[in-house]
């Protein structure tokens, strides 16, 4: 019908070796997302990703390196695979959401994914207001919660290491 939104991506050129994950809500399912696609591009550097994503999310999720292309809108072209963890995924699911998507993808996250690649502006405002905020760094650490259960989505381990790895200057907050 007309104006009514497509919600899968179109086919027309052939990329044989690239893969178009789509995540377009929620910023911690994005970040999910984006776990999940590190992971693919450490198994098979090769491998082109594109991600679909929210417009909002558009920019943010191009700072990181191993993402090929953002788009906002279904791209056209035919790729290797499609991974929509847009529509399959169960909003109900009470259990750790990037180990879910993992599986959809046929990866395992197993550790953290480099941190994002910011322009020189983006760094500098970042330094400024953490220099306002007395703190070298701030590590957040982010649960998935649930109106049901607090279920963590790091590990126990990761946890750790990601706190034992501050200096005594940095703020960690979970």
């Amino acid at each position: 019908t007309a104006g009514a939104r497509r919600t899968t991506p179109v086919a027309a050129a052939n990329r044989p070796g690239s893969l178009l994950v789509r995540r377009e809500r929620g910023i911690g399912d994005v970040l999910f997302a984006l776990a999940v696609v590190y992971e693919l591009k450490r198994s098979r550097p090769d491998l082109r990703v594109d991600f679909l994503t929210h417009r909002d999310h558009a920019g943010w999720v191009r700072w990181f390196h191993f993402v090929y292309a953002v788009h906002t809108s279904p791209p056209g072209g035919r790729y290797g695979r499609v991974i929509d963890l847009e529509a399959g995924l169960d909003c109900a699911h009470e259990g750790d959401r990037c180990r879910w998507m993992a599986r959809q993808a046929g990866v395992a996250v197993s550790g953290f994914m480099p941190p994002p690649e910011l322009t020189a502006d983006l760094r500098e405002e970042a330094r400024r207001l953490l220099d306002a905020s007395g703190h070298a760094r701030l590590l957040c650490l982010a649960p998935y919660g649930s109106q049901a259960s607090l279920i963590r989505s790091l590990t126990l381990e990761q946890i750790r290491a990601a706190a034992s790895a501050a200096s005594p200057d940095d703020r960690v907050v979970l």
